[in-house]
């Protein structure tokens, strides 16, 4: 239900784009069934921590290519909205140069970056993320590799609901 009450209207009022159209998941009954596999998955014990909790959920869907098109999108927006609800914020003193050097730290493979004009900081370094992790074969990484790297960028780029309670 979240997924469709929050994760996709959100897909469709901020990230479609004329020559990129969403994908209608909801029509697509199989890959909706994987989708789900990934949630439940994540709600297992094995995995503790909410940051590991949302890299498996990431990687899950965007490694998982369910859909004809979307995942990409679908796992970052998923991936944010599992962040916001568990009381995580994005630090904002980053500007997407900084973004962009993280990335490269993490993944010097990686160095085409995408950029729109009307990305924040944050966004251009999330939507890249994306991208490298969706091409990831591309680039040599393993399934641990990536998990290991996603996670940096994750305690790069958050704030914890810890240090959030601090600054209020």
């Amino acid at each position: 239900d979240y997924i469709q009450r929050t994760v996709i209207p959100t897909i469709h009022k901020h990230y479609v784009r004329i020559d990129n159209p969403a994908h209608d998941y909801l029509k697509d009954y199989e890959g909706m069934q994987q989708l789900e596999g990934c949630l439940e998955r994540v709600g297992w014990n094995y995995v503790q921590g909410i940051i590991p909790k949302a890299t498996q959920l990431f990687l899950c869907i965007n490694k998982g290519h369910f859909f004809v098109n979307g995942n990409k999108r679908l796992s970052l927006v998923t991936l944010l909205s599992f962040l916001i609800e568990n009381g995580y914020g994005f630090r904002d003193n980053y500007d997407k140069s900084e973004f962009a050097q993280c990335l490269e730290d993490l993944f010097p493979t990686f160095n085409d970056f995408e950029d729109e004009s009307d990305f924040t900081a944050i966004e251009f370094g999330y939507y890249n993320l994306t991208i490298i992790v969706a091409n990831s074969n591309k680039y040599g990484y393993s399934y641990d590799q990536l998990k290991e790297k996603v996670e940096k960028f994750l305690e790069y780029s958050l704030i914890t609901p810890e240090e959030i309670e601090v600054k209020l």
